[in-house]
């Protein structure tokens, strides 16, 4: 009878240290997943401000593109016409992540939508964006559009 005591308790010590070890596993698992998650966070930020940057970089860099944003609108040839408009797009690209980084808490939508009304409303700092916001829109998640129709278009330009 003590043999089969014996037995029993180390089997149970042995059933005790597996179920410990499976714990362990999935506490180091779950510590695991938030770095991960932690980390491709910060990616997704680095990515979006990269994409920021070119685009004011390739601004900066094309003096052509600052006279285009100044030239009557009336005067420009098709292939500016087009320029204005790729640019318009990069830029609604941008105030889309910026919108995501609104909804994952992380950017104040107050601050974002001041700068969004001043850039949507001034012809020199828009690429003509309010010409390409109709074909824009079928392509943006509908909480963006919901969003950019009554906080910059409806609410008009800042005073």
């Amino acid at each position: 009878m003590g043999k089969e005591l014996k037995k029993l308790d180390l089997g149970q010590a042995v059933t005790l240290l597996a179920n410990f070890g499976i714990i362990v596993g999935i506490i180091f698992l779950v510590l695991e997943l938030r770095q991960n998650n932690q980390v491709l966070e910060f990616e997704s930020l680095r990515t979006f401000n990269d994409r920021a940057i070119s685009t004011i970089d390739l601004q900066i860099s094309n003096p052509w593109l600052n006279e285009l944003a100044f030239k009557d609108r009336a005067s420009l040839t098709p292939e500016e016409t087009n320029q204005l408009r790729i640019m318009a797009v990069r830029t609604l690209l941008i105030f889309e992540e910026q919108f995501e980084e609104i909804l994952a808490g992380r950017r104040d939508p107050e601050e974002l939508i001041a700068s969004w009304r001043v850039i949507y409303w001034s012809p020199q700092l828009n690429w003509g964006m309010p010409d390409i916001w109709e074909a824009y829109k079928p392509r943006a998640r509908s909480e963006f559009v919901q969003f950019i129709q009554k906080n910059i278009i409806e609410a008009g330009p800042l005073e």
